[in-house]
Order: C-alpha cells, then sequence, then structure tokens
C-alpha cells in the first residue's frame, strides 16, 4: 500500500487543497467544502480508491476523482 489515512491527525503535508473552498481534518474525519482535497504520486501505475463519505444535507454531491492534475483534468465521478 502507498497511502493511506485515517485522518488521526492534523494534515501531515500529504494532502493538498485546490482551489477556492475550506478543508480542515479533525476528529478522524477530513471536511471539504469548494474545494479539491488531492493526494498521491503522479509516478503511481496501478491503485484502487476506497473511501467511505456521507453528507449532511441531501443535495450536495459527493465526489471523488482520479489522475487529478486541476479541476478540468482529471477522471472524476460523482454520488448523490
Amino acid at each position: 500500500m502507498f497511502f493511506a489515512d485515517d485522518f488521526s491527525k492534523k494534515n501531515d503535508g500529504r494532502w493538498q487543497f485546490l482551489e477556492r473552498g475550506k478543508a480542515r481534518i479533525s476528529g478522524g474525519v477530513l471536511r471539504v467544502e469548494g474545494c479539491l482535497a488531492v493526494a498521491g504520486d503522479t509516478s503511481w501505475k496501478n491503485y484502487e480508491l476506497r473511501f467511505r463519505a456521507r453528507s449532511l444535507d441531501e443535495n450536495v454531491q459527493i465526489w471523488a476523482g482520479l489522475r487529478c492534475l486541476d479541476r478540468d483534468q482529471r477522471f472524476a465521478f460523482a454520488m448523490r
């Protein structure tokens, strides 16, 4: 495994937050509003993505992406 995070401590520099918006880590949870949370390495070739997510607002979509360079250059999917 190359990368895993249980968010048990503050951001140690492995995560970058792109664009505008807010992000914070507390209580073992990463909360993101209006920005992209990015981690990993461009040299990775074969990887698996696993995560648990929930929204407290039924009108909010949850997004996940792979191979993200910026908001316009990525593979992404959304769940509602």
